[in-house]
């Protein structure tokens, strides 16, 4: 499993489009609140979104879009940029959108631990096939970058629905049906693990990713990147449909399970994303 978290405050430059709505609902948590980008008449289609990190520089884990207009099969390219780069193309992917089962349009770009520490990503992608006679107008739920840690879990992993528009129920004590999406709690059982793997002070340990976490503070959950069992790499078909932006709920009690191992599981909730 990967968890990427500390998404860091991003400042955008667009190329290509302008922006119809505020920036900030590119990274307000809330994946629903899309926003709109303008690529005016130009056909070619062609929008580079470039953001730099405000702060320290990360060491990233994982990049992605969630929640977008731009169709299934569209091209992205990601890329980042160190200290000393004389441009973008560090790590450099080049992925296509793909809409999940619940119709939400998403890429994710996975990267390998260790790679070196940047301080800015960009994507770039061809949104001509939404150009239309009155323009070009592309809407963007979220976009998510962070560091990461990679995380055993056991193969009990389950998940459940929580819907009130769909059973009808109140929120607040509101006497009507309220119009949401539903969000989606996943519960992932972490495998044993030894005792410097859980206090241990680095950033992989379950102690770190529970203060990282904190607060409801957004973050992602791969629960699945490969087929089980294999030892393959990252694969990134199963990325697109396992990865889940939301935050943590809950970890539960770190205990020595069966000792000298520790154990603990993690309620996850999926908050719903933004369908074209």
């Amino acid at each position: 499993m990967i968890i990427s978290y500390s998404r860091p405050r991003l400042t955008w430059t667009l190329d290509g489009a302008t922006a119809l709505t505020d920036l900030d609902r590119l990274t307000n948590g809330r994946a629903t609140s899309a926003c709109r980008l303008d690529g005016g008449g130009d056909s070619s289609g062609a929008i580079t979104m470039t953001a730099t990190f405000s702060g320290a520089q990360i060491v990233p884990r994982l990049a992605g879009i969630i929640g977008t207009s731009l169709p299934a099969g569209t091209s992205v390219t990601c890329s980042y940029i160190r200290t000393g780069d004389a441009s973008y193309g560090y790590q450099s992917q080049t992925l296509s959108i793909v809409q999940r089962r619940d119709g939400v349009n998403v890429v994710w770009f996975a990267l390998p631990e260790g790679v070196d520490a940047c301080y800015g990503v960009r994507f770039t992608f061809d949104a001509s096939a939404l150009l239309t006679s009155s323009g070009l107008l592309v809407e963007i739920g979220e976009i998510w970058v962070g560091p990461g840690s990679s995380l055993c879990i056991t193969p009990d992993y389950s998940a459940s629905n929580d819907s009130h528009s769909d059973i009808e129920t109140s929120v607040n004590g509101q006497p009507f049906r309220v119009e949401r999406q539903s969000s989606t709690l996943h519960k992932l059982k972490l495998a044993p693990s030894q005792f410097s793997d859980v206090f241990g002070d680095v950033t992989a340990d379950i102690a770190f990713i529970r203060q990282a976490c904190n607060e409801y503070r957004p973050c992602v959950v791969v629960p699945m990147t490969t087929e089980a069992y294999t030892g393959n790499a990252d694969n990134s078909a199963i990325i697109n449909h396992q990865a889940a932006f939301g935050y943590v709920r809950s970890i539960d009690a770190i205990a020595a399970n069966p000792a000298p191992l520790f154990s603990a599981s993690m309620d996850f909730v999926e908050i719903p994303a933004w369908i074209p």
